[in-house]
C-alpha cells in the first residue's frame, strides 16, 4: 500500500510578523481608496471645466433668452422609448424673480378697494390692440410635400419670432402668462385644423382677459 504523503511542517509565524501583515494589508487597502479618490476627484474637475468651456460657448443669444417657469413636471421612470418624452407637454411660463413675487405677496395683504362696476368694463380693443403683436400665434403655412422636419423648422422660426416680437414690444409686467412651450401650440394648432367645431369657455366675471383676440 501507497503510504500518504506527508504535508510539509508549517513554518512559526510570530504574533509581530501577524501585526506587520495585518498592518501591509491596511496600507493596501487605503492607497487602493487614495487611488480611487483621485481618480473621482479629477473626472469631476474635467467635467466641471467641459461643462464651462459648453457654457461660455453658448451663443449671445440663448444667453439672454429669459427665465422659463416649467411646472407640471411629470416622473420619467423607464422610457418606454429613447424617442418618448413624459415632459414634452409641460407648460412654460415666465419665471418671476424673488423680489417680483414678494411685491405680490405685499400687495395681497392690502385692503380691497372695492369699484364701481363701470370701471370694469374692457373692451377686445383696449386688450388686444387690433394689429399689434398681442395676436394668436398662428401656424406658418405647409404643404404635404414638405418633410417633417421642414415642417418643424418653420414652426419653430416663425415661433421664436412671435415671442421676440412681444417681449421687444412690451415690458415683462405688462403681460400675463401666456405658453411659452411650442409644442403645447402644435397641438392646438393640429386639433384646430382637424376640427368643424370649436367650443371656448371663458370666466364670465372677465371674459375679455380669457378671450383670445
Amino acid at each position: 500500500q501507497a503510504r500518504g504523503r506527508r504535508m510539509p511542517r508549517r513554518k512559526p509565524f510570530s504574533g509581530k510578523q501577524k501585526k506587520q501583515q495585518l498592518l501591509e494589508k491596511r496600507l493596501r487597502k487605503r492607497e487602493a481608496k487614495t487611488r480611487d479618490s483621485d481618480d473621482e476627484t479629477r473626472r469631476k474637475a474635467t467635467e466641471r471645466a467641459t461643462a464651462a468651456i459648453s457654457d461660455s460657448e453658448k451663443s449671445s443669444e440663448e444667453e439672454e433668452e429669459e427665465k422659463v417657469l416649467k411646472v407640471h413636471r411629470q416622473p420619467e421612470g423607464k422610457a418606454r422609448s429613447k424617442q418618448y418624452d413624459p415632459n414634452r407637454y409641460r407648460l412654460h411660463f415666465e419665471q418671476q424673480s424673488a423680489a417680483e413675487i414678494a411685491q405680490r405677496k405685499r400687495e395681497a395683504r392690502l385692503p380691497i378697494t372695492r369699484l364701481p362696476p363701470e370701471t370694469l368694463e374692457v373692451s377686445l380693443d383696449d386688450v388686444y390692440e387690433p394689429g399689434s403683436v398681442l395676436d394668436f400665434p398662428k401656424r406658418p403655412p405647409w404643404k404635404y410635400e414638405m418633410t417633417k422636419r421642414q415642417v418643424e423648422q418653420e414652426e419653430e422660426r416663425m415661433f421664436t419670432k412671435y415671442l421676440s416680437d412681444v417681449h421687444a414690444r412690451y415690458k415683462p409686467e405688462q403681460l400675463s402668462w401666456f405658453e411659452k412651450n411650442l409644442e403645447t401650440w402644435r397641438q392646438l394648432w393640429r386639433v384646430l385644423e382637424m376640427s368643424d367645431v370649436i367650443l371656448l369657455i371663458a370666466d364670465v366675471r372677465h371674459p375679455v382677459l380669457h378671450f383670445p383676440p
